[in-house]
């Protein structure tokens, strides 16, 4: 297996274990939050090897860079208030899917993730898949979405915002372990300046 699908491999494991994915994002325009306090460099509190680069991206969105073992994909990214809570829904680059005749061919989708902002840190909690399959053997879901190997809702956008309103965020059990990144300390010259 080639170094750049065994990072993408690692990349989704990292960053996207337990996310919701959709054909659809999860925000209109209204919906769209930009915090400068994002742009700047994470490193993963548990894992130094991996990295998050926020940049300014038009329209209030961000451009997104992971970097794991040295190699570095990039995302869009933006930050969405959905309820009281904020969420993170990001997808590839489409200029990045184009560089490798496999990823060429897929559909891009969109991720998502709860997200908190702290003073030194962000916090990304992603969602238990257990309690997701759980909420389908029960019928408790009435979302449209294709399911091989994960699930891909293909519901619109307002019915994935009344979804996460109604369902995941009223339920603490909806959600796997959070992943913490500190705010990179700014790198000193090397004269000390």
């Amino acid at each position: 297996m080639s170094k750049i699908k065994m990072f993408w491999l690692a990349m989704l494991t990292v960053l996207t274990s337990g996310c919701i994915y959709s054909l659809n994002p999860l925000y209109t325009a209204k919906d769209v939050v930009f915090n400068p306090a994002l742009i700047g460099e994470w490193v993963e509190k548990e894992d130094a090897e991996g990295t998050l680069k926020f940049e300014k991206q038009e329209q209030d969105g961000y451009l997104v860079s992971v970097v794991y073992e040295g190699e570095q994909k990039l995302l869009i990214a933006h930050l969405v208030q959905v309820g009281d809570s904020l969420f993170l829904d990001f997808f590839p680059r489409v200029e990045e899917t184009e560089k490798d005749f496999f990823f060429a061919r897929m559909i891009p989708v969109h991720g998502f993730v709860k997200f908190e902002i702290r003073d030194d840190s962000i916090v990304l909690t992603v969602f238990d898949y257990d309690w997701l399959e759980e909420m389908k053997k029960n019928n408790k879901i009435d979302l449209p979405f294709w399911e091989e190997d994960g699930a891909v809702i293909t519901a619109s956008t307002a019915e994935i915002r009344n979804f996460i309103i109604n369902k995941v965020l009223k339920d603490n059990k909806a959600f796997g372990r959070p992943m913490e990144y500190q705010r990179m300390a700014e790198k000193i010259s090397e004269h000390g300046n």
